[in-house]
């Protein structure tokens, strides 16, 4: 009976009606002879992940096991190595939004569970991740749904059961003798002795204790709380459920879809409408930038004219080369060649309209006709033009 020692040697967080499907079925079947008479059809797996609307789907369904096995592959199980496998390529594929866990199970095996839920509740951190339960999401099964980012579940769900069973046989065949280490008394201690009880139960309490501590941490509550509120093995229908804080919504699985297409589609257009806000503004501090150097060029080329000319020209005529767009070489120049470089007294000032704002320019001493000339040769002309 290879599969019933196998079940008997693990270790499951799973609901007693469960369990005892599994055991009853594998009873009947026979052994693996028996199960791989039906691969003569071709087998229909149950696991199956799908894709709708950039939203991937893993099913969880019926009894969960560590790996995949000819149980998962006939008989509506689930493995947790393939639900990981299928997990990460979601999360590898940029086509993907989002990820849903379609849950229907009552449980299953401790081994590999923990190890998928810390997976689910790492990935929170990649892409949005949600748990749907139809049906059942028991024991191992709700340690999964935990993990994720919410838990949503139908009206008549039945959810809870944590806690870890084992089911051992205390029967041996005949004519069996078996040999110990005296250095390892414990050592496959027999569950039919008082000692054998003791160490099974603290075993299953550790294991459980894990299982408590994990779903507090997926859940952000306290591992007193999970105690206290989730049920001690107890299951509930969704909405005490909710009441108690095991889940966050009750709604049909379409809603559910529907509800995370909309965030999608919110999160896309936020997106969108924050590389154009983020476009506006480097174009907007571009523009500053340049205004700001615009400003400062004008601001010297002004003040450059007021150092070079005012001595030698009238404020008409500088307010010419000002608006004009001259710099100081080509307005020293024009004066050269008119013949006004004699010095003049300055006249009045008087604020002009169009020099408003220039009246901080710091005006140094009017400049010489020795200087005046040196700015214009300076300007590229020689010194027969002059």
């Amino acid at each position: 009976m290879i599969l019933k020692k196998a079940i008997e040697s693990s270790y499951w967080a799973m609901r007693e009606e469960g369990l005892s499907a599994l055991i009853a079925s594998v009873n009947g079947e026979g052994d693996f002879k028996a199960l791989e008479k039906r691969l003569g059809e071709k087998p229909k797996y149950t696991y199956k992940a799908t894709v709708r609307d950039g939203i991937g789907v893993i099913p969880i369904a019926g009894p969960l096991f560590k790996r995949a096995n000819l149980l998962t592959e006939v008989c509506g199980a689930t493995s947790y190595e393939l639900v990981l496998r299928d997990l990460h390529g979601f999360l590898e594929d940029d086509s993907i939004s989002s990820i849903v866990f379609n849950i229907d199970s009552q449980g299953g095996e401790v081994s590999g569970c923990q190890e998928l839920s810390e997976h689910i509740y790492r990935a929170r951190q990649k892409k949005p991740i949600l748990a749907y339960i139809d049906g059942t999401g028991a024991s191992a099964a709700y340690w999964i749904a935990s993990a994720a980012d919410k838990i949503f579940a139908s009206k008549t769900a039945i959810i809870g059961s944590i806690g870890v069973q084992s089911v051992l046989s205390a029967d041996r065949a005949e004519g069996e003798f078996r040999f110990i280490s005296s250095q390892s008394p414990l050592k496959n201690v027999d569950p039919a002795t008082e000692e054998g009880r003791s160490e099974t139960q603290r075993l299953i309490d550790d294991l459980a204790g894990v299982f408590i501590s994990s779903v507090a941490r997926n859940r952000g509550v306290t591992d007193e709380t999970v105690l206290a509120d989730f049920g001690r093995g107890a299951v509930f229908i969704s909405g005490n459920a909710k009441h108690r804080g095991m889940i966050d919504e009750i709604a049909t699985f379409e809603d559910v879809m529907s509800e995370h297409k909309k965030e999608k589609e919110a999160s896309k257009l936020g997106e969108t409408r924050g590389v154009k806000a983020a476009k506006e503004a480097s174009r907007s501090e571009s523009t500053d930038h340049i205004l700001a150097r615009g400003v400062a060029q004008e601001r010297a080329r002004v003040t450059e004219l007021f150092k070079t000319c005012r001595a030698h020209v009238d404020d008409q005529t500088l307010l010419a080369f000002i608006e004009g767009g001259k710099n100081a070489k080509d307005a020293a120049f024009d004066i050269l060649a008119s013949g006004s470089i004699a010095p003049k007294s300055p006249t009045p000032y008087k604020e002009d309209e169009s020099l408003k704002g220039l009246s901080s320019v710091p005006i140094d001493s009017p400049s010489s006709n020795e200087d005046l000339v040196a700015l214009a040769r300076a300007g590229g002309w020689g010194e027969n033009e002059l």
